[in-house]
């Protein structure tokens, strides 16, 4: 009976929630479809050629906050920028690729700017930032803080990176 029991709970274990290798096919089937929506929404631009300038980083994220309200969604739906422009609304991922999009616009190439999915000890989400050359851009909370692609804030561990055009892995 010990038995019996134990192989229904450790079946019902495991049965109840995603595995690790779910969770981030799920997470590359959010980024792809929103990729695919995405480009329907950008406009040619022109880009800087050059270091991006850090004013502009600082004068896109100021209007973004003024214009966008963070709210937590229950259903996890990816919005394009122009979901989150119309709505004005938006959580981590929605705010982030809105972001992207307004550095995309002011200019700065596809190759300095993206998005990030990161993990952190003491959140048990994963959170969304956007970065535009050496910084990351956080949230209305967290600000701008210093880092790239390559290197974030203390205490994240990056998971996956996209823009509008790629994905990788960290």
């Amino acid at each position: 009976m010990r038995v019996l029991i134990s192989v229904i709970i450790l079946l019902l274990i495991g049965c109840s929630g995603e595995t690790a290798n779910e969770k981030t096919a799920s997470l590359y089937d959010k980024i792809y479809d929103l990729q695919s929506r995405q480009l329907d929404c950008i406009n040619d631009y022109t880009p800087q050629h050059g270091k991006v300038i850090d004013g502009t980083i600082f004068r896109v994220f100021d209007e973004a906050m003024t214009n966008i309200r963070y709210n937590r969604e229950e259903a996890d739906h990816w919005q394009t920028s122009n979901e989150t422009e119309m709505l004005k609304t938006g959580d981590c991922e929605d705010i982030a690729v809105y972001l992207v999009n307004a550095f995309r616009q002011a200019g700065f190439p596809d190759s300095q700017i993206g998005c990030i999915i990161a993990e952190h000890p003491d959140v048990d989400d994963l959170h969304v930032f956007a970065f535009a050359g050496d910084y990351w851009v956080m949230d209305s909370v967290s600000g701008i803080q210093p880092g790239s692609f390559m290197f974030g804030p203390v205490g994240w561990k990056k998971k996956v990176g996209f823009n509008f055009f790629e994905v990788w892995d960290y």
